[in-house]
């Protein structure tokens, strides 16, 4: 159990990394993320523009542009959020396993010194000397 527990504690950031990226996180998310990303950049500054001029960012115009740059930008932060969820989720599977392994390990820990404090606790692991200093207290021969 301690084995088992100190490897679990070692390895779970690593087995962590093995997980795909993918698992969490799709091409199709990643489509979702960019378009996202690029309507609320044309919505903060008026639609299509050129970054070659020096007045590409002209900002909203009227009403109608601000309602497009509010839905443009809850569309980008929810996207962004999944985002965020998605690479804490790896951390959360290196977490996940390495608290396993303190628990294994401290179970086995625990178990170990129990079995070393009281030896005789189970009939299977008593040894001959102890049987036979047993019986020698007892007064049986």
């Amino acid at each position: 159990m301690i084995v088992a527990g100190l490897a679990l504690m070692l390895g779970g950031p690593l087995a962590a990394r093995l997980v795909p990226g993918e698992t969490f996180w799709t091409d199709e998310d990643q489509r979702a993320y960019q378009n996202a990303s690029v309507a609320f950049h044309d919505a903060s500054y008026g639609g299509a523009h050129d970054h070659s001029s020096g007045q590409a960012h002209a900002g909203p115009a009227d009403a109608e542009d601000r309602e497009r740059l509010t839905a443009a930008k809850e569309r980008f932060e929810r996207e962004k959020a999944r985002l965020v969820a998605a690479q804490a989720k790896r951390g959360w599977i290196a977490f996940a396993l390495r608290a396993s392994g303190v628990i294994l390990a401290a179970v086995g820990v625990a178990i170990f010194w129990q079995a070393r404090r009281n030896p005789t606790a189970t009939p299977e692991k008593r040894t001959l000397s102890q049987l036979q200093s047993r019986d020698v207290h007892s007064g049986k021969h």
